[in-house]
């Protein structure tokens, strides 16, 4: 027998010595993974830190500050709302609006990582936004997101001096990264300037609180300085304003800081006035309602004020108040009602066609302080003098208990004017069949259910129809200089195209302690255009 040394190893070992080895290399390689996630987490977390705020890059200087709201996620109904073709050609190629009809190329989840919740914008151009800096805040993904998208094509760095930015070639827009701030212009040195400014340059502390994120449903919300050179800025120091998009309409908060001018322009009263009880006007396509705590006569001046032509208004009212007899039906209207108010309302109904000589048509209620109708009822009751000869004849109607003014052109040249039962309203048509069909039963004061200093209410598609008609009759006999009836018909169409896309304007304001607050609505309705799109 054998003396040799023999040794067992039981069934199995072998196999358990090899999965021992793997086993142990498992774990070597799971440790390298570890280190590596470790690593990769360490440095996604550096990247993202919130370092910075944004009130860091906001200059002091500046024309317009707004912020914008969930665009990433407002986009779509944005882009889809028939408000734009509403607007004017201009106001649609702002660069702001002109910005949601640009192809992102991302995501919607991209895009909302690398778009915050707002967006500042800031700039001294705020006509064309050429220095417009638009600030947000990346999310923590965001951050990783710019990262990779560095590599991608039209992604270029740009030292700038050590700055370090980027430019999006595609854009043409130049971009940096501050932490998880992002700040972006069209503008390289707008946007060097942000990233280099001094503590004085930096917006003044009482110019920048948290208040400016309490953003309510509006889209946009911002401030801007208005200049001597912007038609409003000798009457407001800056406006302050907050816009929200809907399908079919557009609303529009103002806040009008009033400068001294304005009160020259508005009338001193307006300092001792707020929000009152307006007069509700009648139905028609212009509806106006004001209190500025003045006369009819100031409101004239007023509303020549605010359509630019207060120097023709001024010389039409005072060649329609001679001290003697009235030479016109308009300026014997503005002698009766030249005293009338706070309170008035007007509304425009149109052009009466068929007469002698074309007129407008107009209603107006108005509160009356003294005694002026009341004692012209009475200077004209039982007067029997013909004055059938005169420019304007006036007659009280004992019937229908109203003053009627007889011009030119027969009955719709024929004015009425008829007090309330209390003589402390009175109620005017430049038409006595106007009058007849507005006031058949009884002519009642009502007051409109929202306190303000004036309401206007305008539905342009009907305004135009109404111009139409009147300048179509004009040209046709020859009156209307400048004009041929095939020419007129050519402005008409561009008239009817430019306003097609509106269905009402509204606005509401109030008067508050040096400061005027105005809402206005425009509502919209589809036109057979594209409205502003933009790709995903």
């Amino acid at each position: 027998m054998s003396e040799a040394v023999r040794s067992y190893r039981a069934v199995g070992a072998t196999q358990q010595a090899g999965s021992s080895f793997v086993f142990r290399g498992g774990i070597r390689l799971t440790r390298y993974l570890l280190i590596v996630l470790l690593f990769w987490g360490v440095y996604f977390f550096w990247i993202s830190r919130d370092t910075r705020r944004v009130e860091e890059f906001v200059q002091g200087d500046t024309t317009f500050r707004m912020v914008a709201q969930n665009l990433v996620e407002n986009r779509s109904r944005l882009q889809q709302s028939t408000v734009w073709d509403a607007l004017p050609q201009q106001w649609r190629s702002h660069p702001l609006p002109q910005l949601l009809q640009v192809p992102v190329g991302f995501p919607e989840w991209v895009q909302r990582n690398l778009v915050g919740q707002y967006v500042f914008i800031s700039g001294r151009d705020a006509g064309e936004f050429t220095d417009a800096v638009y600030i947000t805040k990346l999310s923590r993904v965001g951050s990783v997101l710019e990262r990779m998208l560095r590599f991608s094509s039209g992604n270029e760095g740009d030292d700038a001096g050590g700055l370090k930015i980027r430019q999006l070639k595609e854009y043409d827009l130049y971009y940096a990264i501050r932490g998880r701030i992002a700040l972006a212009s069209p503008s390289r040195r707008a946007l060097i300037h942000s990233l280099t400014l001094t503590d004085s340059e930096l917006a003044a502390a009482e110019d920048w609180d948290e208040s400016i994120w309490q953003l309510g449903d509006e889209d946009l919300r911002g401030t801007l300085l208005l200049g001597d050179d912007s038609g409003w800025g000798g009457y407001f120091s800056g406006m302050g304003f907050a816009l929200r998009l809907e399908p079919d309409r557009g609303f529009v908060k103002l806040s009008l800081p009033c400068t001294e001018s304005f009160y020259d322009a508005f009338g001193n009263g307006v300092r001792n006035t707020s929000a009152r009880d307006l007069l509700a006007p009648m139905d028609g396509p212009i509806q106006l309602s004001a209190n500025l705590n003045g006369t009819a006569a100031r409101l004239w001046d007023t509303l020549g004020t605010l359509t630019g032509a207060d120097e023709n208004f001024s010389t039409l009212w005072e060649g329609r108040t001679p001290e003697s007899k009235p030479e016109s039906l308009e300026s014997y209207l503005a002698q009766s009602l030249g005293d009338a108010g706070p309170g008035i309302s007007i509304t425009w109904h149109g052009f009466e066609i068929n007469t002698i000589v074309p007129s407008t048509l107009f209603s107006m209620s108005a509160e009356v302080r003294n005694d002026s109708i009341a004692e012209e009822i009475e200077r004209l009751s039982g007067s029997d003098t013909d004055r059938g000869l005169d420019a304007v004849s006036a007659r009280f109607d004992d019937e229908q208990e109203w003053i009627e003014a007889v011009g030119i052109g027969g009955p719709a040249r024929t004015a009425v004017l008829m007090p309330s039962d209390d003589r402390r309203h009175v109620f005017v048509s430049s038409s006595k069949v106007l009058a007849e069909s507005l006031w058949a039963g009884e002519a009642r004061v009502n007051y409109m259910t929202e306190k303000a200093n004036v309401y206007l209410r305008v539905s342009p598609g009907e305004v135009v129809e109404w111009y139409v008609e009147y300048g179509t009759v004009l040209a046709a006999d020859g009156l209307l200089e400048g004009y041929r009836v095939e020419e007129f018909g050519a402005y008409a169409e561009d008239l009817r195209a430019k306003t097609a896309g509106i269905k009402l304007v509204e606005m509401t304001a109030r008067y508050d302690n040096g400061v005027v607050e105005a809402d206005i609505v425009l509502e919209s309705k589809a036109l057979e255009i594209d409205h502003v799109e933009a790709g995903n």
